[in-house]
């Protein structure tokens, strides 16, 4: 592509060319590199300037407007962000309107090509409309001296990509005083040394960009550990004085942290994302996550920027695209197959692309409702029919994978005994989505107390939650509460459910004085305050409790939703199991419920 095919393609606004004449750039690198690959470290326009030399920028958020200033060359510069377009593995697109500085406006572009198998040529466009003959000077040479420095990362980038994806962090090595110290706390509490160390080298060697915020789940993606082994050692660390934790509210949309906050009980009902021009709910299961920092006692952390980046920052936004009033692009969507959203920003309404190889057709008009199948890398014509600019977005339908969500934490028992003061607002109700809740109850307790006296039962009592706070933690859950000699437990998984209720009364048949009944039942749940604590509350709840009436000792009793879990199949294949209904009379139905003897 020559620069004159590409201004005919993306030519210059008139608006803009009346403030002087463009000074226009196009450089073409050839990188050996798989494109999906390639493309975060595109996108991630802050960390490639930092590897140019630029300076830092700082931005702040202006009613909905990003504004960003730096010092170039002596010289400050102040503007305002446009926002960026962006089609995934294709394009990417940005531009700033500036008040101080070298220009009173730039514009760059990204053209992605791939030209053979593990090959991909980049075209990279920068026009600007230089603030007088002086810094269009200094801009035409700065601008040839860039062009090297763009090779340079460039060459660095393709042999990053042709080895290992990532090195992994040696956990080996001197940590400083009070690191070493905690380090040390946390290895005599029993968890995983290895993990600790990992934990620990994370802290003291990562960038600074890493440690602003430090994703949990995916953090162990990156280790290959269980999330929750990473977790608890997270939650111990946090006490311990390694780490912090905040409850951040994320805009449904942009997947942006619009408040982050210290407590649970901060958490409002209701949120906004000037950005995006939405208000949103902050009780849904997804708009809520938690996140940890390093306690600044250990390591001052700073985030430093070196560009917006913002298609870095939306890796679930797979196309963004603004266009004026009355035009029409044809984009041909490089994406998978899978469900997707197209939506307009500042609009709560969307359709549902589904695509699928199967389906009759590659080509499809935008949609703003409704649902469509259509092929692999279809073709998407959107035209905008209104008299206002429109930023039209095409982003995954699944949910972000690697959100650790409150939900996670309440069914841990190392969360509910490290933050026992955490509970949510009192006038707040907190969906935590699917829950597998597990009640146990003694059966004869209060014979126990007439036969045996006071101490004997207590203690025989405190035996059994002593025994079910093991069990439950072991089956990766969290106990809720007591009630009397009964216990609610919570757990992710109804397998883990089921298992810890077939573990609880092997353990307590064993002991040889207590006897156990325990029901379970999976289902939608919220989360409430009750007593300061956070409790758990709805219809799963009260099955979970009502089936306790058919249960007998030594007995487990669920629900037909837990033995549908295709996990929970495989453990009944293993038993002997009695099914039979049993009537819900304040729900005038019945369920289908199946018992287990241990």
């Amino acid at each position: 592509m020559t620069l004159n095919e590409f201004l005919k393609e993306y030519p210059w606004e008139e608006k803009w060319t009346r403030l002087g004449k463009p000074l226009d750039f196009l450089w073409t690198f050839e990188l050996k590199a798989d494109l999906d690959r390639l493309w975060p470290r595109l996108a991630d326009t802050s960390s490639f300037n930092r590897k140019l030399g630029l300076p830092e920028m700082r931005f702040k958020e202006v009613n909905g407007q990003l504004k960003g200033s730096s010092v170039n060359a002596g010289v400050r510069q102040e503007w305002d962000e446009v926002p960026w377009d962006w089609e995934y593995g294709r394009t990417l697109a940005n531009a700033r309107i500036y008040q101080r500085g070298f220009a009173h406006y730039v514009r760059a572009r990204y053209l992605f090509e791939e030209v053979g198998p593990g090959i991909v040529r980049v075209h990279t466009y920068f026009g600007w409309i230089p603030r007088g003959i002086a810094y269009r000077i200094l801009l035409s040479v700065g601008m040839s001296r860039m062009e090297a420095d763009y090779r340079r990362v460039m060459q660095e980038i393709e042999r990053d990509l042709q080895g290992p994806q990532r090195a992994p962090r040696a956990v080996a090595g001197n940590f400083p005083e009070r690191l070493a110290k905690i380090v040390g706390e946390l290895e005599a509490l029993g968890l995983d040394a290895m993990l600790v160390r990992q934990m620990a080298c994370h802290v003291q060697r990562a960038d600074d960009d890493e440690l602003t915020r430090i994703r949990a789940r995916a953090l162990a993606r990156e280790w290959g550990r269980d999330w929750r082994e990473v977790v608890a050692v997270m939650l111990h660390a946090t006490r311990k004085g390694m780490l912090c934790l905040t409850w951040d509210a994320v805009c449904p949309h942009c997947r942006g942290v619009r408040v982050e906050l210290d407590a649970l009980g901060e958490v409002p009902t209701r949120g906004t994302c000037e950005a995006c021009s939405i208000d949103f709910d902050l009780t849904g299961p997804e708009s809520l996550e938690v996140t940890f920092h390093v306690h600044p006692s250990v390591r001052a952390v700073e985030k430093k920027l070196f560009c917006a980046a913002e298609p870095a920052r939306k890796p679930h936004i797979l196309i963004c695209e603004t266009l004026p009033p009355g035009e029409i692009r044809f984009i041909r969507a490089r994406i998978g197959q899978g469900r997707y959203r197209a939506r307009i920003q500042g609009r709560k309404a969307y359709g549902l692309i589904d695509v699928d190889a199967g389906a009759d057709t590659d080509t499809i008009d935008w949609l703003e409702s409704g649902r469509v199948e259509v092929r692999p890398t279809p073709a998407i014509v959107v035209e905008n029919r209104e008299d206002s600019y429109n930023t039209y977005v095409l982003e995954e339908a699944t949910v972000d994978r690697d959100a650790l969500r409150p939900a996670d934490l309440f069914a841990l028992q190392d969360f509910r005994d490290l933050f026992s003061q955490e509970a949510v607002a009192s006038n707040v109700m907190l969906e935590v989505g699917t829950q597998a809740i597990l009640f146990t109850d003694v059966v004869g307790s209060t014979r126990l107390y007439e036969q045996e006296g006071d101490s004997v039962a207590f203690a025989a009592m405190r035996e059994h939650f002593s025994i079910a706070r093991e069990v439950v933690r072991a089956h990766r859950g969290g106990i809720v509460k007591t009630i009397g000699d009964a216990v609610m437990a919570a757990f992710e998984r109804p397998a883990d459910a089921l298992e810890a209720g077939l573990a609880l009364q092997k353990r307590v048949t064993e002991s040889g004085r207590l006897q156990l009944r325990c029901t379970c039942h999976v289902g939608p749940c919220l989360a409430v305050r009750l007593d300061s604590n956070i409790d758990y509350f709805g219809g799963t709840v009260n099955v979970a409790a009502k089936i306790q009436a058919v249960a007998n000792a030594r007995e487990v009793v669920i629900s037909e939703a837990v033995a549908a879990d295709s996990e929970v199949r495989r453990i009944l294949e293993t038993h002997t199991v009695e099914h039979f209904e049993f009537p819900l009379k304040w729900a005038q139905r019945s369920v289908r419920l199946h018992r287990l003897t241990v």
